[in-house]
């Protein structure tokens, strides 16, 4: 039995159809395709790949992992520590953790600046990881893939959309406000961006609820 690999798949007009054209017809083939789109592939695979193939979605790095990969020791904290119950503990016991935190904060300070790819973690430049982030993953997603996948016209309000929610970071913000913010910007259209955003991973949501107001 062989195995053949695709990157980037996304790029390949009708990729979807090939692969499950391969897949019919060469039963004896596995396949493997990866591509940085993940909204597309996962259109793909709820149409073309029904039943034929699985969508894996590879999140970046969680700060726990990141300082596994720098060989970072990790805080030594409770196993049922919350952050929401931090408060109720005693006063000995925050201080005691807060010391333990200290010890990383630096680590977290940078992986909030260069992002959880393994590559840019390990980079011994962070300004041109920061440049790399911006330009090889933001900046392709936001002017490329969304725009391809959802037949976007205007990209210029999906970055500016993208950005302000990056600077209202963990605070509640409505449908609203953004668009009376982004004058010229409706709605609706800031309803179905916000969307797209989530879709690629690019913002998410700190818990459901309504659409009045959501949190990022």
């Amino acid at each position: 039995m062989s195995t053949t690999f695709f990157d980037e798949i996304q790029y390949a007009q009708d990729w979807d159809k090939w692969l499950k054209t391969i897949y019919d017809m060469q039963l004896d083939t596995k396949m493997v395709a990866t591509g940085s789109a993940s909204p597309v592939l996962i259109k793909g695979s709820q149409e073309s790949g029904a039943g034929h193939w699985s969508a894996i979605q590879v999140p970046t790095l969680s700060f726990y992992k990141y300082c596994e990969l720098l060989n970072v020791d990790r805080p030594d904290l409770p196993d049922d520590l919350k952050i929401t119950q931090l408060i109720y503990r005693p006063q000995q016991e925050r201080t005691q953790i807060m010391l333990q935190l200290s010890k990383v904060q630096n680590y977290f300070n940078r992986y909030l600046q260069v992002g959880g790819f393994p590559e840019l973690a390990l980079a011994d430049n962070d300004i041109l990881a920061q440049q790399v982030m911006r330009e090889d993953v933001v900046d392709k997603v936001l002017k490329r893939d969304l725009p391809s996948l959802y037949k976007i016209r205007n990209a210029t309000e999906l970055e500016r959309i993208f950005l302000y929610l990056c600077n209202v970071s963990s605070e509640i913000v409505s449908i609203e406000a953004i668009a009376k913010e982004l004058n010229g910007v409706s709605r609706p259209t800031v309803e179905n961006y916000i969307e797209y955003l989530e879709s690629a991973n690019l913002i998410y949501q700190s818990w459901p609820i309504n659409m009045a107001g959501k949190k990022f």
